[in-house]
C-alpha cells in the first residue's frame, strides 16, 4: 500500500466488509472499488492486487488487535480480549473465514497473534477442566468475540462489551455434560430421491468449501451421476446453492413455529428454540451453509432469506428481552448473534449436548433458570 489519500482506509473498509460478507474468492477488485466510491483502475494506485488488500488488511488488523490487548496489561482476560475484538470489529469477518487465502509469510504473521488470542482465551476460564472440555470453552469464548464482525446494528461498544463480558462469563462457568466419544444421535436416513440426495451431498460440499470451489461435476460425482444428468433438476450452481439455503431457512422457520406453539413461558420457548438450532446444526450441515453462504446466492434468494432470517432473529430478540428485562432489544440482538456464530462455529465438531450446554448457559435459560444481564 502506497499514498497518504483516505482512500486507501475506504478501499480497505470495503474490502473488510465484502470479504467477512461473501468470502475473498467470491469479491473482485471492482466490487471494492464500487463499495469504496472509486474506479476499479484507481485501486491500482495504492494497492499493487486484491491479495494486497487481502495482507494488508489482515496484517493491519492484527497488529491493532495485539496492540490493543497489549495495553490492558497481562495476563489478558476476557474483557481485554473483548476490548481487542471491538478494536478490529469490521475486520473480523474477513479475519474469520479468509486467512486459508494469505500465503507464507503473512499467514505465519497472522495465526501467531490469532494463537496468542487463543491461548490468553483458554487461561481466562477460571474452572480447571479437561482439556477436552477447555477447547469447547475457549473455541465458544472465541467465537462469542469474533460474531461482532458480522453484526451489522449501530449498537454503542459499551453496550457491546457489556453483552460480550456477559456471554464469555456465561460460557466460562458452563456445566458440561460428559463428552460422548460416538453419540447415538439421529442423523436421518439417506433420501432415495437423486434431486433431494443431490441438495444433501451439495450440502456437504459448501459446507466444507467456497462455492466458488465447487463444481457441478464434484456434486455429481458424490451421488454417483454423470455432471450433465443434474441439469435435469438444477440449472446450474448456484441454484443448487439457492435450494440448500432455502431448505435449511425453512426448516429452522418450521422448527421455531413448532417450539413457540408448544412452550408456556419465553424462557421454555428461548432454551427449546436453542436446543433445536442446535440438534439442526449438528445433524446436518445445511445450517451453517446458509449461515456462511446465503449472500453468494442469487439475488431473488437472498432477498427472500434476509427477511426470513429477520424474522426468526426478531422472535430471538423478542423472547430474550423478555428473560432479560435489563437488557435492550439491541443488546439482545448482539447476543442473539454470538449464540448464532457459536453453533455455526462449534457444532461440526461439538457434539449436540455439550453445544446445547453452551448455548442455554450463554443465553441465561440452562437448568439455572434466568439469568441477569449484569451477572
Amino acid at each position: 500500500m502506497t499514498g497518504g489519500s483516505p482512500r486507501p482506509r475506504r478501499l480497505l473498509d470495503a474490502a473488510a466488509d465484502l470479504f467477512g460478507a461473501r468470502g475473498y474468492a467470491a469479491v473482485g477488485i471492482d466490487d471494492v472499488a464500487a463499495a469504496a466510491g472509486v474506479s476499479g483502475p484507481s485501486v491500482y494506485r495504492w494497492f499493487d492486487s486484491k491479495y494486497d488488500l487481502l495482507r494488508t488488511l489482515h496484517l493491519t488488523a492484527v497488529a491493532r488487535l495485539e496492540r490493543r490487548i497489549a495495553r490492558e496489561g497481562a495476563p489478558a482476560d476476557h474483557h481485554a480480549l473483548a476490548l481487542g475484538a471491538l478494536t478490529v470489529r469490521r475486520s473480523l469477518g474477513t479475519l474469520r473465514r479468509d486467512r486459508p487465502h494469505l500465503h507464507d509469510p503473512d499467514i505465519g504473521s497472522v495465526t501467531t497473534v490469532l494463537d496468542a488470542v487463543t491461548a490468553a482465551a483458554r487461561r481466562a476460564d477460571p474452572i480447571l477442566r479437561p482439556s477436552r472440555d477447555s477447547d469447547v470453552t475457549t473455541r465458544a469464548v472465541l467465537s462469542t468475540l469474533s460474531s461482532i464482525g458480522t453484526h451489522r446494528l449501530a449498537v454503542p461498544a459499551a453496550a457491546v462489551l457489556e453483552v460480550l463480558d456477559s456471554a464469555c462469563a456465561a460460557v466460562l462457568s458452563a456445566d458440561l455434560p460428559d463428552a460422548v466419544d460416538d453419540p447415538d444421535l439421529p442423523r436421518g436416513v439417506p433420501p432415495v430421491g437423486r434431486r433431494d440426495a443431490l441438495l444433501r451431498s451439495a450440502a456437504a460440499l459448501f459446507d466444507e468449501n467456497e462455492p466458488a470451489d465447487v463444481t457441478m461435476a464434484a456434486i455429481a460425482s458424490s451421488v454417483g451421476i454423470a455432471a450433465s444428468s443434474t441439469y435435469r433438476w438444477f440449472g446450474g450452481k448456484t441454484v443448487v446453492l439457492d435450494e440448500v439455503c432455502l431448505g435449511a431457512a425453512r426448516r429452522a422457520a418450521d422448527e421455531t413455529a413448532r417450539v413457540l406453539a408448544r412452550s408456556d413461558t419465553p424462557h421454555q420457548a428461548l432454551a427449546g428454540l436453542a436446543r433445536r438450532r442446535v440438534a439442526l446444526a449438528t445433524r446436518a450441515p445445511a445450517l451453517r451453509v446458509l449461515r456462511r453462504h446465503g449472500l453468494s446466492t442469487g439475488p431473488a434468494t437472498a432477498r427472500e432469506l434476509t427477511v426470513m432470517a429477520r424474522q426468526e432473529r426478531g422472535e430471538w430478540v423478542h423472547l430474550l428481552a423478555s428473560t432479560m428485562p435489563g437488557r435492550s432489544r439491541a443488546q439482545s440482538s448482539v447476543l442473539v448473534e454470538a449464540a448464532f456464530t457459536v453453533v455455526n462455529d462449534l457444532s461440526r465438531h461439538v457434539d449436540e449436548r455439550r453445544l446445547a450446554a453452551v448455548i442455554t448457559a450463554m443465553l441465561g435459560v440452562d437448568d439455572g433458570g434466568p439469568r441477569s444481564p449484569h451477572r
